[in-house]
């Protein structure tokens, strides 16, 4: 089921099983269960939002995008979304070093400390992101993502030593620690509307699958350039196909489509040197 809260009561949402024969009335008590498997893949993803956030404000801030404020997120137990106010495309560069940060903070296996405080004692923490516009309850709920306690940082809470973790207001269900996760990979970066980006990702087994086939698919590049004439035109034909559909991050994605156009060159200055000597005979 989905659950929501609805004017001030929570409520799970969901579809009775069309070949049941029971029916629902009124007072009727139902017992639920929760599918802690898929929860776990849903907390993976949420957290490494947070941690994508922080990577997003550490890397992307510039003179052109000075500040970069959350405009949505979704999380499921398939993949991570979110949203973020950002003018033009995310370098490359600077989006590589978003998705290694991210993967730098599971290795390192932070800490997810989930605690709750008054909300104005919370609103000085230096690092603090919150969502424009959000009202937040009094007192908030608090999710840190570093190897300091959400306790030590209110101590001083303006410190600019908070800066270098993720913390946030938030409701949602996280992981422990971020070594939970495995890994993330950023699959696509795009334009959803002026002035805003998304971001989606995957994290745990499809993360480490996606890796796995994006370095596989590196050495297949790489390898290609040994080829010549014919069969690097029809390898560079099939690795392309094979590229553009994959499941990978969008950085790898993004270099080995720069190496096989340039093996596109090499193919075209191959065919003109064939129609040249067909000329001569």
């Amino acid at each position: 089921t989905s659950v929501q809260s609805y004017g001030g009561f929570v409520l799970h949402v969901g579809t009775l099983n069309p070949s049941s024969t029971t029916a629902l009335s009124v007072g009727d008590v139902g017992t639920c269960h929760v599918d802690y498997t898929r929860r776990t893949s849903i907390a993976s993803n949420h957290t490494m939002t947070h941690v994508l956030n922080h990577g997003l404000r550490k890397y992307c801030i510039s003179s052109k995008n000075p500040q970069i404020d959350q405009k949505g997120s979704y999380n499921d137990d398939s993949k991570l979304r979110f949203d973020f106010s950002y003018n033009g495309p995310i370098p490359p560069q600077s989006l590589s070093d978003v998705e290694q940060y991210c993967n730098t903070s599971i290795s390192a296996k932070l800490a997810v400390e989930c605690k709750v405080e008054k909300l104005e004692d919370a609103q000085q923490l230096s690092t603090v992101r919150a969502v424009f516009g959000e009202t937040y309850p009094d007192p908030v709920r608090v999710v840190s993502i570093a190897n300091t306690s959400i306790s030590d940082m209110l101590q001083a809470p303006e410190s600019k030593e908070w800066m270098e973790y993720s913390v946030e207001f938030c409701g949602g269900t996280h992981l422990s620690n971020t070594s939970d996760a495995q890994a993330l990979v950023i699959v696509s970066e795009e334009g959803i509307a002026k002035g805003i980006r998304r971001i989606t990702g995957i994290t745990r087994q499809a993360a480490v699958d996606a890796t796995n086939r994006g370095e596989t698919l590196t050495l297949l590049v790489a390898d290609a350039k040994e080829l010549t004439g014919a069969a690097l035109e029809a390898e560079v034909k099939r690795l392309g196909a094979e590229v553009t559909v994959a499941i990978i991050s969008t950085v790898t994605k993004t270099k080995l489509k720069a190496v096989l156009q340039s093996y596109s060159k090499t193919i075209l200055a191959w065919k003109k040197e064939q129609a040249a000597q067909r000329v001569k005979s």
